[in-house]
């Protein structure tokens, strides 16, 4: 079954923790950001557009900010790597199985037209040696990668440098048996099944990243599943292991 409870330890790691921060709303309802008020009305378990700043997200190393950019509208705020540091930020409350991540995203610069030069974002992230990803790569290259390696089919894409393009990452299933969906601008591009069993345990959050001197800026995360958020820790490895409820390297 697809569907895997959380262990109870974790359950009331979870309640002790939302005890802890009565002010932490959004968390508890499993979704944050600018767009949460209306986030589970449109379907989503978490929504982000960064337009209040990156509250609920921490940084695997680095620093990660949001910046104002000018549009022909307005000021938008996108969430962006400071500097060319291979690093990543993910959503501190997630704790999703089947889940489905979806982010614009808009490569400023890529460093060098190689497969280790990339923007991705996460699904079912616990660290970053345990995660699924889908990336854009330097070498005009669309791929998954599972753990801390690609995996299945890559394909070409027509990416350049500064334009915003859709970016989103469908996983499903139990352990040995995970359907992992790569798509660009809502068309699925790459698809494999990891049979590996190498993630520990099936639940995880949401998350983005950059590697190999790749500078990018993210907006509008969504994350959709059947299940909803339930705290700020999951089952890794036999054992409990915490998703930072704290931001580290990040500023608005």
């Amino acid at each position: 079954d697809a569907e895997v409870a959380r262990p109870d330890a974790i359950a009331a790691a979870d309640a002790a923790d939302a005890a802890a921060q009565p002010g932490d709303g959004a968390a508890e309802a499993g979704y944050a950001g600018e767009a949460g008020d209306d986030c589970g009305a449109r379907g989503f378990v978490f929504c982000d557009d960064f337009e209040d700043g990156a509250t609920g997200w921490t940084s695997t190393g680095g620093t990660w900010k949001v910046a104002a950019e000018t549009t022909p509208t307005g000021t938008n705020a996108v969430f962006a790597p400071a500097g060319p540091v291979s690093s990543g930020a993910y959503v501190a409350s997630g704790a999703w199985q089947d889940m489905t991540v979806e982010v614009r995203v808009r490569v400023t610069a890529f460093g060098q037209p190689s497969s280790s030069n990339r923007a991705e974002i996460y699904a079912r992230y616990q660290d970053p040696g345990h995660c699924y990803a889908v990336s854009l790569r330097g070498d005009g290259k669309l791929g998954l990668r599972r753990n801390s390696s690609g995996f299945g089919p890559v394909a070409s894409v027509a990416v350049t440098e500064n334009e915003w393009h859709t970016l989103k990452l469908k996983v499903s299933g139990p352990e040995d048996a995970v359907v992992v969906e790569g798509y660009l601008d809502d068309v699925l591009v790459t698809t494999a099944t990891d049979t590996s069993d190498s993630l520990d345990g099936t639940v995880g959050t949401a998350g983005v990243g950059v590697y190999g001197g790749t500078l990018a800026d993210f907006d509008d995360l969504l994350v959709s599943s059947p299940q909803r958020a339930s705290g700020n820790q999951f089952e890794h490895a036999g054992a409990g292991r915490g998703v930072g409820s704290h931001l580290n390297g990040l500023s608005a």
